[in-house]
């Protein structure tokens, strides 16, 4: 896997990446379609999978070969073998992934910014950060809760980005004309509720999703397929479908994109925020 050629130019387009486990492979079919269609984001945040999607992006994998990657390092079945004493999982896994494919643990390395989204256990706060060290916050960012190992940094402890801030427009929103909201766990009801490990993957969704509604408020554009309601958080075997369910609902709404980008080239000045702009345009 070698890294693309990295683009310049001005920060036209950002995307916010969710969390979502396994369902985070969607966001590398919306970054494929994204590409082909020459509006690449210039600029990537993320949360848990997300973080790590925005991060091999941002070292400049293009989207084949992060879905090969993904394929290919057999994220499906690492989470078996790394059972720790007290019951929880290490991701020393995934460190090792981000030393092997990532030359540098620096942010400033990286051919995009790229902001992540962590969750600090000590403070109850969540944390942007996009300057240092790269792989300790990358893999604080993928630390689910309660599944997952804390991760030490400094003097605090770090767990999953998304616990508090799941999908980060907050870094995007003043810093890009465009700004894509990629959401992977779509909200609705849910029948059939069955067992401690349905219950407990219920609960984590709804009480994520109400730290991503005041966010969806930012995007000029949000990308939420509905389809992902119907998978777990680490179906990772299912990764060729979730990368054709990016590519279809980044391409249900690329008229929309194509339009908010050539109208923002032509007149190269501040155009009101988001909702109200998209509501005028397609409403």
């Amino acid at each position: 896997m070698k890294p693309m050629h990295a683009e310049n130019g001005k920060k036209q387009i950002g995307i916010a990446l969710s969390g979502g486990g396994a369902r985070g492979i969607t966001h590398i079919g919306i970054l494929d379609v994204l590409e082909k269609e020459g509006l690449a984001p210039d600029v990537i945040s993320g949360a848990s999978f997300g973080a790590i999607v925005g991060a091999f992006y941002a070292a400049g994998y293009s989207p084949e070969e992060l879905l090969d990657f993904v394929k290919r390092t057999r994220f499906s079945n690492f989470i078996g073998s790394l059972m720790s004493k007290n019951g929880l999982l290490n991701l020393d896994y995934l460190r090792n992934l981000l030393r092997k494919f990532i030359p540098r643990d620096d942010f400033d390395a990286l051919k995009k910014p790229l902001y992540v989204s962590v969750t600090n256990l000590n403070t109850g706060k969540n944390e942007i950060i996009s300057q240092g060290k790269l792989f300790d916050y990358v893999v604080a960012s993928a630390s689910l809760p309660i599944i997952f190992k804390p991760v030490p940094i400094g003097d605090s402890l770090y767990v999953d980005g998304g616990l508090l801030n799941n999908m980060p427009t907050d870094p995007l929103r003043n810093k890009v004309k465009i700004l894509i909201g990629a959401h992977v766990n779509f909200h609705d009801r849910k029948d059939n509720i069955q067992g401690v490990r349905d219950t407990a993957d219920r609960v984590f969704r709804l009480a994520i999703w109400q730290n991503v509604v005041p966010r969806v408020r930012d995007c000029d554009i949000f990308i939420e397929p509905k389809e992902m309601k119907n998978f777990s958080t680490f179906a990772f075997e299912r990764a060729d479908e979730f990368y054709r369910i990016g590519q279809q609902s980044t391409l249900a709404v690329l008229p929309q994109i194509k339009l908010l980008n050539e109208d923002f080239v032509v007149r190269k000045k501040a155009m009101p925020r988001p909702i109200s702009l998209v509501r005028r345009l397609f409403g």
